[in-house]
């Protein structure tokens, strides 16, 4: 057992509580912690159920704080998956309405370099063909490209932090 007065200070107690929890005398506990007097057995057995109260709780502190971490490192884990997937569906559809936006341009320029010579195509085939490509090319334009890589780039920097996170 460790010192009495060891204990007590781990308690955080005073003599005099300490004492009355022992159901003896400050002075008997006094002499007791500088070694004088010796405690009666009943009063050694409450003490030793107190000293190994306080290892148990300690030691599940400890296994909690240990289990708190390896939680936190499996979330942090899950994030960096959560983001490296959503990095690749984003990434993904960015490429495609950037594939969009490409296509729709070219037949635009097409559409206008047509009504821009007559080529002896009928005037309502190239103003329809005309419509027709620059609704494409606004859809395309509706999928904001640049918004969506600044999405990819937040996503990327998340990312890095959780994995610097996880090293930590």
């Amino acid at each position: 057992m460790k010192s009495l007065k060891e204990l007590r200070n781990k308690l955080g107690l005073t003599q005099q509580d300490l004492a009355a929890f022992l159901e003896i005398t400050r002075s008997l506990l006094a002499m007791a912690e500088s070694g004088k007097r010796t405690l009666s057995t009943d009063t050694l057995i409450k003490l030793a159920t107190v000293e190994k109260c306080i290892e148990e709780k300690a030691m599940t502190e400890t296994d909690k704080m240990a289990m708190v971490q390896v939680e936190s490192q499996e979330l942090i884990a899950l994030q960096i998956k959560k983001c490296q997937y959503d990095l690749a569906i984003l990434t993904k559809k960015t490429d495609a309405a950037e594939a969009r936006f490409k296509k729709a341009e070219r037949l635009h320029y097409v559409i206008e370099f047509l009504a821009q010579h007559d080529m002896g195509i009928e005037n309502e085939w190239v103003e329809h063909k005309r419509l027709s490509a620059s609704l494409r090319l606004y859809h395309a334009r509706q999928y904001d490209i640049n918004a969506a890589r600044k999405k990819i780039n937040e996503l990327t920097e998340s990312e890095k932090l959780f994995q610097q996170c996880l090293r930590n």
